[in-house]
């Protein structure tokens, strides 16, 4: 081997050997994602994370801005029901299981969790 080629190999070498270091914490942030969301909360999310954009496309919301808007919105209203309980549905359940979900996909779409706002905090469901 003449010191060109051993020079790549220790190059490789070094860059697997940073893969693996990595390796450990990859595999626990993907354990604690993986175990966040339960079948009841995907098939809640399923239809809402539909029917929120449905009714208001990729514009950012709050919780509450979705219960109120449920009132006015059949689809809305009855994807939030399922979701989350009786009409008029518990806002604070609703934000919960909008952290929960926060980067995963669920049949298509995203939520993302973008900002804090005066009246809670803003998210926003996009196709994925």
């Amino acid at each position: 081997m003449d010191a060109v080629e051993t020079t790549e190999v220790l190059a490789l070498l070094r860059q697997i050997s940073a893969q693996l270091e990595a390796l450990p914490k990859a595999i626990a942030v993907a354990q604690h994602r993986g175990a966040a969301l339960t079948r009841t909360d995907r098939q809640a999310l399923e239809r809402l994370l539909a029917a929120i954009s449905e009714a208001i496309g990729n514009a950012p919301f709050t919780a509450r801005s979705i219960v109120d808007d449920a009132t006015s919105d059949g689809a809305l209203g009855v994807a939030l029901e399922l979701a989350v309980g009786a009409m008029p549905a518990n806002t604070r359940k609703l934000g919960k299981l909008l952290a929960r979900a926060d980067g995963f996909a669920v049949d298509g779409f995203t939520v993302r969790c973008e900002a804090k706002h005066k009246d809670g905090l803003l998210w926003r469901v996009a196709r994925v």
